[in-house]
């Protein structure tokens, strides 16, 4: 655990009346101390200590003594006038009577391990300091998200507003040339500052968050080490509840970060449009069965219930295979998250004559018709009445949105009688297919391996 390095050693007798003389010492522990060991011999911890330090070595053997066995301790003692860090053995010594009458101690220097430990856990604390800072921007970037769209949409209305009056006065042939003619100028001109507005936000999230990947690396590798090292000592453990709490809970907020920005930095390469989709074929009744099992342990933890329907003759659906991936996972991590303990999770996927439907469905919760307008809006989260207990970026129906418009598809809900529906269409589909129930097959996962029924 600790670098070896000339380890201290010394005796000390245990007398009659409880007291702790020194007998003997290695040239290490003399080097140490800074007086022979013969100038050292009958002395107790008093004669050779400060006050201070004193207090805690008597305090150490009179634990060996009580207890009776072996003891290992750390300790930091003054000397010399500096501190110094010590890994400390004490083994005690019986007599025929039992009574225990000498110590025999092993210190090795553990100075370098302490100072590592203290420049890591002042790491950690600018990092935690940094990620209190990270969560401040997160609401920054949320309440100046929410002035822009509200900037973008003012600025739309004016256009509407302004082209509407435009052509009523050019239907009525009341507006002279200059007028239609400074109309349209204006129009052009709030067109190309809503244009520009739209490219400031976007720009202004894409910067955040590469500004913020670093920083939050850096905190996830920091806090890693830490745990490492926390269990290398023992501390991590079933003993240390509270230590393993706090860590869960930084380990939680990083991982929402980390989605945060992820997620950022996909909505900004989805509206500049960087890369096309690149369309493969599959096999829907084979694939998503793969992405609900990532989803087994959450759902069986949880005590759900997840049913995967499809029809007998399902076409085979041409799309971007990585997009379709994270719409179906963002689906069924909200309807994980949302749905109550004993309700259902319904994955299902449907071919008609045109058409090739994907939805996710989960049983127990509604969403209000006022709120389903603006569920796909970027940051917006349905309000309930414990925010803390479903806490997300309010980014994931927003991305589900535009990838879902990015391979020509299109989504609806559907909330009622204690039900929410997220449905995916697809174009195409062949007549042969219908949409028969009678052909449909269900998968249903209750257990570690999910069973078949027809």
């Amino acid at each position: 655990m600790y670098d070896a390095i000339e380890a201290s050693i010394f005796v000390v007798d245990v007398t009659e009346d409880g007291n702790f003389r020194y007998v003997a010492f290695n040239p290490a522990y003399e080097q140490w101390i800074g007086i022979r060991s013969e100038y050292l011999k009958g002395k107790t911890p008093e004669q050779v200590f400060s006050p201070t330090d004193a207090v805690v070595v008597r305090r150490h053997y009179t634990d060996c003594v009580y207890c009776g066995k072996t003891i290992s301790y750390e300790e930091c003692l003054r000397r010399q006038g500096s501190p110094s860090w010590w890994l400390t053995t004490l083994t005690p010594q019986q007599d025929s009577n039992g009574r225990i009458y000498r110590l025999i101690g092993t210190s090795t220097n553990i100075n370098k391990q302490k100072q590592a430990e203290a420049e890591l856990f002042q790491q950690l604390g600018i990092q935690i300091g940094m990620t209190i800072q990270h969560t401040q921007l997160d609401h920054q970037v949320h309440c100046q998200s929410a002035d822009l769209e509200s900037k973008q949409q003012i600025a739309n209305e004016r256009a509407i507003r302004k082209a509407s009056s435009l052509r009523l006065m050019t239907r009525k042939g009341s507006a002279p040339r200059k007028s239609q003619a400074r109309l349209h100028q204006v129009t052009q001109a709030q067109a190309r500052e809503l244009e520009k507005l739209n490219s400031l936000k976007n720009e202004f999230l894409n910067t955040l968050s590469h500004e913020l990947r670093t920083p939050i690396t850096s905190i996830s590798l920091a806090a890693q080490t830490l745990e490492a090292v926390l269990k290398q000592e023992g501390i991590f453990s079933q003993e240390h509840p509270r230590i393993t709490q706090l860590f869960a809970i930084l380990h939680c907020e990083l991982d929402r970060e980390i989605k945060l920005i992820n997620d950022l930095l996909t909505l900004a390469h989805l509206d500049a449009q960087t890369t096309p989709p690149i369309m493969d074929t599959i096999n829907l009744k084979t694939w998503i069965p793969s992405i609900v099992g990532l989803f087994e342990e959450r759902i069986r933890n949880s005590r759900q219930h997840v049913y995967i329907l499809t029809t007998g003759e399902l076409p085979l659906l041409t799309t971007d295979i990585s997009d379709l991936e994270r719409i179906l996972i963002e689906l069924l991590t909200n309807a994980c998250k949302y749905t109550p303990a004993g309700e259902m999770i319904i994955v299902s996927a449907y071919g008609t004559a045109n058409m090739i439907e994907l939805s996710v469905s989960n049983s127990g919760v509604e969403i209000a018709s006022a709120e389903q307008a603006q569920i796909f809006d970027a940051f917006y989260r349905i309000p309930n009445n414990d925010p803390w207990q479903h806490r997300g970026t309010g980014l994931g129906l927003a991305l589900v949105q535009k990838l879902v418009k990015r391979l020509g598809a299109s989504i609806q809900v559907e909330s009622a009688a204690g039900q929410t529906t997220f449905t995916v269409k697809f174009p195409g589909g062949t007549e042969k297919n219908g949409d028969d129930c009678s052909s449909r097959e269900r998968v249903v996962f209750l257990a570690d391996t999910p069973t078949k029924s027809s």
